[in-house]
């Protein structure tokens, strides 16, 4: 990418960041299921335990969907490290898994089938959640022409790793118009997370985010989602 690309790589890197939370897993509420969740209409919860480190003993992963409708749930993931510290926490609506490649006449009469699918789905998270390392060739995600998506992904969750502010050193770090202090340890995480399993799951129909266990962070963060 030519250094004519920079404004538009800005503008996507300050979009994700502001959408991002900035707090750490560790820094917001641990007490689980609120009020709301615990006297809904609807309440999902469903939990796994596995490795998403192979050194580590196995982390403990919790999904939770509670609301009044299929519509209109609220769906909370959660990761907790072997030392019960909250090292993943991300929530969504459940309202994306009932958009419809159709148009507005043929809706109504999809929706029974979209719900059906919805609620198939979150009560079998874990099922088809986590995607093993494929040393050989990288999972889909690693291949080379995803490495700016990555990477304006991945930088901003390093800033409180690193304690480094210098907005054009992340720009050129992403670019790879020049060395940078970020290079270093964004390719160690890089590097890190394709030896880890994935955590790989949907928030909507054609929404998806993968996150893996990254200790140089001290967190699981996300490595791609979208669209």
């Amino acid at each position: 990418m030519n250094r004519r690309s920079l404004p538009s790589a800005i503008a996507l890197l300050a979009i994700v960041a502001a959408c991002s939370d900035s707090r750490s897993p560790s820094d917001k509420a641990t007490s689980g299921s609120t009020p709301a969740m615990t006297n809904a209409a609807v309440r999902i919860h469903r939990d796994r335990d596995f490795a998403l480190d192979p050194t580590k003993p196995p982390f403990h992963l919790a999904i939770d969907a509670a609301g009044p409708n299929v519509d209109s749930l609220t769906v909370r993931l959660r990761v907790h490290s072997p030392d019960q510290k909250l090292v993943y926490d991300r929530s969504w609506p459940s309202a994306g898994y009932l958009e419809c490649e159709c148009d507005d006449s043929q809706r109504p009469a999809q929706l029974p089938g979209l719900r059906a699918d919805a609620r198939r789905y979150l009560e079998t998270f874990f099922d088809s959640a986590f995607v093993m390392p494929a040393p050989d060739t990288g999972r889909y995600w690693e291949r080379p022409d995803h490495r700016m998506s990555e990477l304006l992904q991945l930088v901003p969750q390093l800033w409180d790793v690193t304690r480094v502010r210098d907005t054009t050193a992340v720009f050129d770090s992403i670019l790879a118009s020049k060395p940078t202090s970020y290079d270093e340890l964004a390719d160690r995480v890089r590097t890190g997370i394709r030896k880890r399993p994935a955590i790989v799951y949907r928030t909507a129909l054609e929404g998806y985010c993968i996150a893996a266990w990254s200790p140089e962070a001290g967190r699981v963060i996300d490595v791609l989602c979208g669209p």
